[in-house]
Formats: structure tokens, sequence, C-alpha cells
């Protein structure tokens, strides 16, 4: 048996380009509320080949699943600590799932940026109890 000798470095960009369907206006989206994120801090982004995730002081507090024409953010908030006044986000504490936390938001592109972003500024000033 021949084993390959090929390391696979996934990057953001073949996350996005990974469904031939995607259109502009959804990378247009991603983009903006990717650097929406960086804004926030000293941020850094690791890709893995299902999702990326997006890390402050070394925890990852908000994970992208990247699907054809939306995304699932998961929100790296203890169950019963994350403040969701419109209830959009959904309880995956007890379910396996990709990414950290026990909350997943999906959002498509013509949806409210703000109100996501006041989810994920939670998520990125929450300190979980050691």
């Amino acid at each position: 048996m021949e084993v390959s000798k090929e390391v696979k470095v996934y990057t953001e960009e073949y996350l996005l380009n990974k469904s031939k369907d995607r259109t502009e206006d959804f990378k247009e989206f991603y983009y903006t509320l990717r650097n929406r994120i960086l804004e926030l801090g000293d941020v850094d982004i690791k890709v893995n080949g299902k999702f990326l995730s997006f890390y402050k002081d070394n925890r990852p507090f908000v994970d992208f699943i990247i699907y054809k024409n939306k995304i699932g953010i998961n929100l790296n908030i203890k169950k019963g600590d994350l403040r969701d006044v419109l209830g959009k986000c959904e309880d995956q504490s007890d379910k396996n799932h990709w990414g950290n936390g026990d909350y997943i938001i999906w959002i498509e592109p013509d949806e409210d940026i703000e109100y996501v972003m006041s989810l994920i500024k939670q998520s990125y000033n929450y300190k979980q109890e050691s």
C-alpha cells in the first residue's frame, strides 16, 4: 500500500471556494463579518477542514461552519450565560457538533449583522470559570 506524503493545508479561501455555487455576494458578506470580528482586538484565525475559529488569548470564542448559502456561528459560551433577546440561537449543549460552545446561530447574507455581532462580542468578552 502506498501512502501519500502530501500534507493538506486548509485556508479561508479553500472553505469559501469549496462550493462552486457560492455567490460573490456571499463571499462579500463573509469578509464583512470576518473583518468586523477582527476589529474587536487581538484576534487570530485558525482553519481546519470543516470550520474556522477566531481566537482571543489562545481560546476560540467563535467558530464559523461555512455552508453553501449560510454560516453556522458557534458561540463559545456555556449554556445559560448568553443574552439572546431575539431567541435566534440554538442550544447545542447536548449535541455532538463541530466547533466550540453551547450555542449556534445560523446567518445568511440578508440578515442583521449588528445583532449577530452583539452575540459575537459577548463570546469575545466571555470569561469561562476554570
